[in-house]
């Protein structure tokens, strides 16, 4: 079975706070098969090649101003503390190296908020392994090919989510992925 493609904005900082607005994202992933492992790729992480984020490091990333206030409060107390996804990084690195040729292993990268964000409502128990992907900065044409290279990951038990915002047009890249016969399952929060 294939497992389908997300596309969730992943909206304001707020919404990481917000679990009543959450819900949905909830419900969306009790109604879909339990993945073996998450690939997620943020419009916040945007490089020049393919980079593959850290199978080591447990934090998230507060890319984001922090307002002053109480909320802050709310804010700090915010972990995802989701099982990094190892076997799944040499696969998608043994992937990626036989059409590029340089890939990246960014060790050191914590999950950026356009990542943990969406994560948050939608595992909130973060007790699947969760790999990030940066997204290259590559031409529409070769989102698309980029996609079709990920698409397999699905038939694997990969779900992969794409977060951004509609104008950070992912939809290439979006294309791609869904390109070997199934539409892709998209929500926009």
């Amino acid at each position: 079975m294939s497992l389908p493609v997300l596309f969730i904005s992943h909206r304001t900082p707020d919404f990481a706070i917000n679990t009543e607005e959450g819900k949905p994202l909830r419900i969306l992933a009790k109604s879909l098969p339990e993945p073996q492992n998450i690939l997620i790729i943020s419009s916040y992480w945007q490089t020049r090649i393919p980079s593959i984020g850290t199978t080591s490091e447990r934090d998230i990333r507060f890319d984001f101003p922090i307002p002053e206030d109480e909320t802050a409060r709310l804010y700090k107390r915010i972990i995802y503390p989701a099982t990094r996804a190892p076997l799944l990084a040499e696969q998608l690195h043994t992937l990626l190296k036989t059409h590029y040729p340089v890939v990246a292993r960014k060790e050191k990268r914590k999950l950026d908020h356009g990542a943990w964000i969406p994560l948050l409502h939608l595992y909130p128990s973060a007790d699947i392994p969760v790999l990030q992907l940066s997204l290259p900065e590559f031409s529409q044409n070769d989102l698309i090919s980029f996609g079709k290279i990920l698409a397999p990951l699905r038939k694997e038990g990969s779900l992969i989510v794409l977060t951004g915002n509609l104008e950070e047009n992912l939809d290439p890249l979006f294309i791609g992925i869904g390109a070997s016969g199934d539409t892709p399952d998209i929500l926009f929060t």
